[in-house]
């Protein structure tokens, strides 16, 4: 008999991509959406460095998948987007922070662009903008209050 617990490991040798793609979104509700909504800073420990000037930083992950950009503390606008291909799991946590309450849908001028704005649970206001097209997913400080 086979040891089923050996399938999903070697699912993600067999598609790597699939892994990567999985991998962004995760990157993003640990690295910036998560500390946002906490009111923290973004979490680039283990990455490096690429770029910087005074409005943002990037960085990057060994494995080159995805990439990080940041909004300096200085900066007038406080943002964290995942740059890299994203897939479904974006879909499931836009229904389940709708149905929670915690998010609103906003409309986009760009019909590629999904964005959603927190409620009154946070100060400020946060938006999440989801961009299929440029696989990007940010998170935005508003200075907006509900």
């Amino acid at each position: 008999m086979r040891d089923l617990r050996l399938i999903p490991a070697a699912l993600f040798v067999a598609f790597p991509a699939a892994a990567q793609i999985e991998d962004a979104f995760a990157q993003f509700e640990a690295r910036c959406l998560t500390p946002m909504e906490a009111v923290e800073a973004s979490d680039t420990d283990g990455l490096t460095l690429t770029a910087e000037d005074s409005d943002s930083q990037t960085w990057m992950a060994d494995a080159g998948a995805w990439r990080l950009s940041q909004s300096t503390p200085e900066a007038l606008i406080q943002f964290c987007a995942i740059h890299g291909a994203f897939g479904t799991e974006v879909d499931d946590w836009v229904r389940a922070a709708l149905d929670s309450g915690r998010y609103r849908p906003i409309d986009s001028a760009d019909p590629a662009i999904q964005l959603l704005q927190s409620t009154t649970w946070r100060e400020p206001l946060i938006e999440v903008e989801i961009d299929r097209e440029g696989a990007r997913l940010t998170v935005i400080e508003t200075n907006l209050e509900s």
